[in-house]
């Protein structure tokens, strides 16, 4: 009985080492973790569809990778960025030549959201604020534009207009002074600064700005008829009729009623 108890724990002994010694084999080492990690990977490659890229989109593809990203220097990124601002901004243009202003004024702000120093899309806007009326946001965006760089002196006739649109006289007869000096021979710019004299009382101003208009363009209808308000306002009558007649003849039709009620012979 002795003999056999002895046997059966000799045996139970034998299972038992074997069994620790079958697990210990089972256990997955350092390199065959490795092993099948690497496999998954290969295999997981192996079952993702891939598309067909063309090259170009391969390569277009690439510009967005980490490495490729961190190639780049700071002044290639932001060479990059301009010439992408300056393609939507000429498509900007291009609608508002076409006066697809609602198109151009989405084109221009997407520039200002992404580049906010931008000074020529401001600018561009300003113009269809102008185009709506919207005088006091046009201005709003004339002053950014300066502030930002913008160089062209067409800016200030375009900001004089606003300001005489908000009657903001000395501001308006600024900004058309500042234009006239830069560029003396523009029509449009004495008679706007003319219509700022008249308003401010500077009757004299107003007359040489109307006077200048006409000699710039003899055919200029509503110069007559300001300046003939402003003589008859001085009360040079005869001269303020003559220019009434002028503005008439001309196709001015309100000048019709100063030749009606000022300018009756016998009178």
């Amino acid at each position: 009985m002795d003999i056999f108890i002895i046997v059966l724990l000799v045996l139970f002994v034998i299972v038992l080492i074997f069994y620790i010694v079958k697990r210990r084999s089972d256990k997955p080492t350092a390199s065959s973790v490795m092993e099948r990690t690497r496999l998954e990977k290969m295999l997981q490659k192996e079952l993702t569809p891939h598309a067909n890229l063309p090259e170009d989109a391969e390569k277009e593809d690439f510009r967005y990778r980490d490495d490729y990203k961190k190639s780049i220097s700071p002044m290639e990124n932001t060479e990059m960025m301009q010439k992408e601002y300056q393609a939507i901004l000429q498509g900007g243009i291009k609608k508002y030549k076409l006066k697809d202003y609602d198109g151009a004024e989405l084109e221009f702000s997407k520039v200002i959201e992404s580049d906010t120093a931008n000074a020529a899309a401001y600018y561009y806007r300003g113009l269809i604020k102008n185009k709506r009326d919207e005088y006091a946001n046009a201005v709003s965006d004339f002053d950014l534009a300066l502030a930002y760089g913008f160089a062209e002196p067409v800016i200030h006739l375009q900001r004089g207009i606003s300001n005489l649109n908000l009657k903001l006289y000395d501001k308006a007869a600024g900004d058309l002074s500042t234009y006239i000096t830069l560029n003396p021979g523009n029509p449009e710019a004495h008679f706007n600064k003319g219509l700022c004299e008249a308003a401010l009382k500077k009757l004299q101003d107003a007359i040489s700005e109307f006077s200048r208009t006409i000699e710039l363009k003899p055919n200029y209808e509503l110069a007559y008829y300001e300046r003939g308000r402003v003589l008859l306002e001085l009360g040079n009558k005869e001269e303020a009729c003559a220019d009434f007649n002028e503005a008439f003849r001309k196709g001015c039709l309100p000048a019709k009623h100063y030749l009606e009620t000022h300018c009756k012979k016998g009178e």
